[in-house]
């Protein structure tokens, strides 16, 4: 069961409301201060932290009812789940696992790339419980991981609502979404680049062009190059070549992982090209993709 797992033991602090006073000050007639009931209640965690005032509509739900939950879903659907990750502080929860059996690795690649779901219960008064899932994957030896987030679903504590029915549709769409990837994966390992590395960067610089193979979509990669900008070619160039070297061969998917690494850590890592690093990677891998559906 999950919630007997190792990594969340101690990590599901619970909380419960406590009703808000007024204090009305004491007169010459009374030596004692009266507590005068509000229409709101504090949410105290088992730790004393007072994470929010909240009004009767407030639904509390306990980090154990909400793991508890994802283990009657998963028994549901035959998922398994393997909690990687589990945080908690003043108020607010985050629990991140893996998919196991969901397992990406296409050819030769020496990474898998696996399903994920992350799950977060806040208990302040404007928080709620958010699921996302996605996929992460693990890049290099060190721990360095990229991902992508397919889906969130966000649900305030307020009103009612059955917390397996929140989270059964979410994990049923993101297998569905993780086969869908795994084919398209397995389509583009079996695209050949072209030209070696040094004739991309050559073709990217504008030196030696070929207007005929650049129309016929002979080489999708020096058009990635291309439209990266100067300051992230020689990144992305030399990315591409790790991968490529590092089991993966010279295909289509050694491309992608270079551009979903550049994008989520060295375009991110730099505040002045932030905003439009998911919409660079976005455009280069439909152009992957395209390529792959002409072949």
């Amino acid at each position: 069961m999950l919630i007997k797992h190792p990594i969340l033991d101690g990590k599901l602090v619970h909380a419960w409301k406590e009703p808000a006073y007024r204090l009305i000050p004491s007169t010459e007639f009374r030596l004692v201060d009266v507590k005068e009931p509000t229409k709101y209640n504090f949410i105290v965690d088992e730790q004393e932290n007072i994470c929010g005032a909240v009004t009767e509509k407030h639904k509390l739900v306990l980090n154990s009812e909400l793991i508890s939950a994802l283990d009657i879903v998963t028994d549901k659907l035959g998922i398994e789940l393997n909690p990687i990750r589990a945080v908690y502080h003043k108020g607010k929860s985050i629990y991140t696992f893996e998919m196991p059996k969901l397992i990406m690795q296409p050819g030769n690649d020496p990474s898998k790339t696996t399903g994920m779901i992350d799950i977060k219960n806040y208990y302040g008064g404007n928080g709620g419980i958010q699921v996302s899932t996605g996929f992460f994957r693990l890049v290099c030896t060190n721990g360095l991981r990229i991902g992508k987030t397919w889906m969130i679903k966000t649900q305030r504590h307020i009103g009612e609502f059955n917390l397996p029915d929140l989270l059964e549709p979410i994990l049923l769409r993101t297998i569905e979404r993780f086969e869908k990837n795994k084919m398209l994966a397995e389509q583009l390992v079996k695209v050949n680049t072209p030209y070696t590395p040094n004739e991309w960067l050559t073709i990217a610089n504008g030196q030696n062009r070929e207007p005929e193979i650049w129309r016929e979509w002979e080489n999708p990669v020096s058009d990635i190059l291309e439209n990266t900008p100067p300051r992230y070619r020689n990144d992305l160039y030399n990315t591409i070549l790790r991968y490529a070297g590092n089991g993966i061969g010279n295909n289509a998917w050694s491309v992608a992982q270079a551009v979903a690494e550049i994008s989520t850590h060295t375009m991110q890592n730099r505040k002045r090209f932030n905003m439009n690093a998911d919409k660079w990677a976005t455009k280069q891998l439909d152009t992957l993709i395209e390529y792959a559906n002409m072949r």
